[in-house]
């Protein structure tokens, strides 16, 4: 249920990125487009007009009406191309998150059905495509593997492609047994020290 109700957020918030980006996408082409008319108006670029200014040669005051309205215009573009910059990183971002959360589902109903080799393999798939970066595609393998005992990790990883192998940290994906049998140890270690 945690992880519907994440894969349901990620879900609207892409989809609010991508209303984000839409408008962002026609204010930049409105005002890119008023920027050129501007421009054949004032038979000079709004760059040259905001040149002229940052470097003194030319104060707002002394614009013609002409140059005032392509300088209004060169601005608004920027910060219309800015904002559409913005968006675009967002829109990604909030699709990744989809993907991601798409996928931590799945590994939920994978940890409920103790059925984890059609999880790996649409992970494995995923990065093969390109879909899963290998850090993100580790990731999700390695929490699949937390949850198996050492020789179902073994048979686990069998056909697992190497690049994604190699870079897996074994602290990772240790299970709770091994954990506590980790900490008994250390904590044996510590008593015969003492004595």
């Amino acid at each position: 249920e945690e992880a519907q109700r994440a894969l349901n957020e990620a879900k609207e918030k892409a989809a609010e990125a991508e209303n984000s980006y839409i408008s962002a996408v026609d204010g930049a082409e409105a005002a890119l487009t008023r920027l050129k008319d501007a421009e054949a108006a004032a038979g000079i670029t709004g760059a040259e007009l905001y040149e002229q200014v940052q470097n003194g040669t030319l104060d707002y005051a002394d614009m013609t009406d002409a140059q005032k309205e392509c300088y209004k215009a060169y601005l608004n573009n920027e910060k219309k191309q800015k904002e559409l910059v913005e968006s675009t990183a967002a829109l990604n971002e909030a699709r990744k998150a989809e993907v991601i959360a798409s996928y931590e589902n799945q590994l939920a109903l994978a940890k409920e059905s103790g059925s984890y080799d059609e999880f790996k393999n649409s992970v494995v798939e995923a990065f093969e495509k390109g879909e899963l970066s290998a850090d993100e595609a580790r990731d999700l393998i390695a929490k699949s593997m937390s949850e198996m005992s050492d020789s179902a990790q073994q048979t686990f990883m069998e056909d697992i492609p190497l690049s994604l192998k190699e870079g897996l940290n074994p602290h990772q994906y240790e299970s709770s047994g091994t954990k506590i049998k980790k900490w008994f140890g250390n904590l044996w270690e510590g008593i015969k020290d003492v004595f």
